[in-house]
């Protein structure tokens, strides 16, 4: 009888915990608001977890207000803290960058590593302007490198950026110096940085 009694108690305090018990607020035209687990959040962060355990507001009123946040990437964001779905989700160009950002501000460590990971993988231009925009410019600065030495003509991906446009255009000057220190006369020679050929 005992055991049936702790086991129905462990059983309530199971049902709370993985109950919807918090919404999250957005100010997006729509005023989206989101149900999730505290527990979830706090598993995953320690921002969330010093919301919900120390007297701030939002352990108080079960709601967490998140201006200037997009409502669509903290979706994805729960996808991958999900028991259920976080082993079926993947780091890709699409969301690398704003997972980066959000697991950075909210200090989920291992989700940060993993989107850095896949940033730094074999460069590309989308990869440049992912870590362009995420501060990594010593790294950008050696994918643009890799690129101009293998041929890459096509930057349109940065054109949104005038800084890493810059970039592009000075590492092609020093990459084109770096291999033709000298020009001497002959026919032209194929062009590379920002724009192709014709």
């Amino acid at each position: 009888q005992a055991f049936r009694g702790l086991r129905k108690q462990l059983g309530s305090a199971v049902l709370i915990i993985f109950m919807e018990d918090i919404t999250v607020i957005f100010d997006d035209e729509a005023a989206t608001e989101i149900r999730t687990h505290s527990v979830l959040l706090m598993l995953a962060s320690p921002v969330f977890h010093k919301m919900f355990t120390q007297e701030m507001k939002e352990k108080q009123s079960h709601r967490i207000e998140l201006p200037g946040k997009s409502p669509d990437e903290f979706k994805v964001l729960l996808d991958f803290l999900e028991p259920g779905t976080g082993r079926l989700q993947k780091i890709s160009d699409a969301n690398a960058g704003f997972l980066s950002r959000w697991s950075d501000e909210y200090c989920m460590e291992s989700l940060h590593t993993e989107c850095i990971g896949f940033i730094k993988q074999p460069a590309t231009v989308p990869r440049v302007v992912l870590a362009h925009c995420l501060g990594l410019h010593d790294y950008a600065t050696s994918c643009i490198d890799h690129l101009l030495r293998c041929g890459q003509t096509d930057w349109k991906d940065c054109y949104d950026y005038p800084e890493l446009v810059q970039r592009v255009l000075e590492r092609t000057f020093v990459n084109v110096k770096r291999w033709h220190p000298v020009s001497p006369p002959g026919p032209p020679q194929p062009q590379i940085g920002l724009f192709r050929s014709q």
